[in-house]
């Protein structure tokens, strides 16, 4: 998608939007549950979070390494002097941050979006999901820094 919705519509429908972010965190939460699961019976799992990719290049290249050695079941030996290896390294180092297509300018971390929530809304968001939002490191944006 390539728009936001006015600013201005959490002010003017206040009870549309708590409904709307209590439905997605349950989302959110079931679909993390159910690979979290899958991983524990033994279905091979990798997670990456997009804003960890956003962070630069040693942390991408890593983040990419991994994801794509996990891909191709290699062992660190098989991948090391790869193909694959050499392209992600390749794409890794592209100045910027690579892109397939051009998005809508989104925020990501550092409590940018914290103004569409008040601290009620937080809270149930953190009581239905805590666990999980500890466990991928969202938590801090949850819990009042004062």
């Amino acid at each position: 998608h390539d728009r936001s919705i006015a600013p201005d519509t959490w002010v003017k429908f206040p009870e549309v939007w708590r409904g709307w972010v209590q439905q997605e965190i349950q989302i959110w939460a079931e679909f993390h549950d159910f690979w979290l699961k899958a991983a524990e019976e033994g279905v091979p799992v990798h997670i990456v979070r997009y804003e960890d990719i956003l962070l630069g290049t040693p942390t991408r290249a890593k983040i990419l390494h991994d994801l794509t050695k996990f891909m191709l079941s290699a062992s660190d030996d098989q991948f090391r002097d790869s193909v694959a290896a050499r392209y992600v390294e390749m794409a890794a180092e592209e100045a910027g941050h690579p892109q397939v297509y051009i998005p809508r300018h989104g925020k990501s971390g550092s409590r940018q979006n914290q103004d569409k929530y008040d601290k009620d809304l937080l809270a149930s968001m953190l009581a239905y999901a805590g666990d999980l939002l500890e466990k991928f490191g969202y938590k801090h944006y949850f819990v009042d820094e004062k």
